[in-house]
């Protein structure tokens, strides 16, 4: 049975297990069970592409990002949010990223 966004198990357990810290700043990560809320440093699923659905979730398009990264980003494309204040402060750019985003830039160079 697919969780509350509709990711199978199967997809949700591979990405816990390959994504362990934030794949924008590398912030370790925690679970925060039954918290209400976003904490900085919670644990978070996004899509890559905004655009996809819930529905069309693939390890190539999802990631685990930590809750400030995610708020940050909003539902800003990739590319523009990289060019953010948030990740110019941060130092975040495609050569701090995680290889999953590096992947997916390569292959949407839009974002």
């Amino acid at each position: 049975m697919a969780n509350i966004f509709g990711i199978p198990p199967d997809i949700e357990r591979r990405l816990r297990s390959r994504d362990r810290r934030c794949v924008y700043c590398g912030r370790r990560m925690e679970a925060y069970p039954r918290t209400r809320g976003t904490p900085r440093d919670k644990a978070t699923i996004e899509h890559l592409n905004h655009r996809a659905r819930w529905g069309e979730s693939s390890l190539g398009n999802l990631a685990i990002c930590c809750g400030a990264c995610n708020a940050s980003r909003s539902n800003l494309s990739l590319v523009a949010w990289l060019a953010s204040p948030y990740c110019e402060e941060l130092g975040i750019n495609i050569r701090t990223e995680a290889p999953v985003v590096r992947r997916f830039l390569q292959q949407h160079p839009r974002g």
